[in-house]
């Protein structure tokens, strides 16, 4: 009957120990965790309903207008007139991050984080979504390239050398003048203003710097009458090829006056003419 009772009371001796021992108390949690990504945003982890005002991203309507104008090479000025100052500025001002809305579905948005890297002068080197959806969505936001318009038809009116001047020679002849009235005869009635590039062309018969020479003081006769009947100075251009682009090769043909009248298809004056749409009619 003893030993049971001090057996009883040793465990109630050890029962009170224990609940009385100190128990260990846990460090209270900050409810603001920041930490950056491996590209440098800002993440910020916070307990349910404790996260600050100061931190929640409302973001800024994006202008794709304004946006365009933020690449390589602008200015920093440039990039605040576009999108506004900064949620954010990197050490020594090299990086500003932005919160921008792009729509989604519906009235729906979605806040992105964009980051724009200058370097020490200033200067616009990169742009990055940090999320490939938002990089998505604004690429599907630019608008569409403007069509490139179709190069207008250019004729081209080819008239023998031999025609317009005497055997090297660059001096129009009477007979030379009024072949070019006919060849630009039908321009005179049309109402959309033209330009015209005339090049001179030789044979191969001399040197290259001769051929060059009279090639170019051929076009240039051919200007010369054709402004003076009343084409615009302003709209004519000339060029000397020379011998360089041959239409025979006469191979084959010894020289003297066989290789000459072989040759006659290259010793040509050829007039490009090309529309100019959109300008005022060309007085005459």
């Amino acid at each position: 009957m003893r030993i049971t009772t001090v057996a009883a009371a040793l465990v109630g001796t050890l029962a009170l120990a224990a609940c009385s021992a100190p128990q260990k108390r846990e460090e209270p949690k900050d409810p603001i965790q920041i930490t950056q990504d491996p590209s440098g945003f800002q993440n910020i982890e916070a307990q349910v309903g404790k996260l600050p005002s100061q931190f929640l991203r409302n973001g800024k309507p994006l202008d794709m207008n304004r946006f365009a104008q933020v690449r390589p090479g602008a200015t920093k000025q440039t990039v605040i007139n576009a999108l506004g100052q900064p949620v954010q500025a990197g050490a020594n001002g090299r990086a500003f991050d932005y919160d921008l809305t792009l729509p989604l579905q519906g009235q729906n948005v979605l806040v992105c984080q964009y980051r724009v890297n200058f370097d020490a002068r200033d200067t616009v080197t990169s742009t990055m979504w940090r999320r490939p959806q938002c990089q998505a969505i604004a690429d599907a936001m630019k608008p569409a390239p403007a069509p490139v318009p179709a190069p207008a038809p250019v004729r081209t009116i080819s008239i023998a050398a031999d025609v317009l001047f005497d055997f090297n020679s660059a001096r129009l002849t009477p007979a030379g003048q009024a072949e070019l009235d006919r060849a630009i005869a039908p321009l005179r009635g049309e109402s959309a203003p033209y330009e015209v590039h005339i090049v001179g062309h030789a044979d191969r018969i001399g040197s290259a710097a001769a051929n060059q020479r009279i090639s170019l003081e051929r076009a240039q006769a051919v200007r010369d009458y054709l402004v003076s009947k009343g084409l615009s100075p302003s709209r004519v251009s000339v060029e000397g090829r020379g011998a360089s682009e041959p239409v025979v090769q006469c191979q084959g043909v010894r020289g003297g006056a066989a290789l000459r009248e072989c040759l006659a298809p290259n010793r040509r004056v050829t007039l490009n003419i090309r529309s100019i749409p959109g300008t005022a009619p060309q007085g005459r």
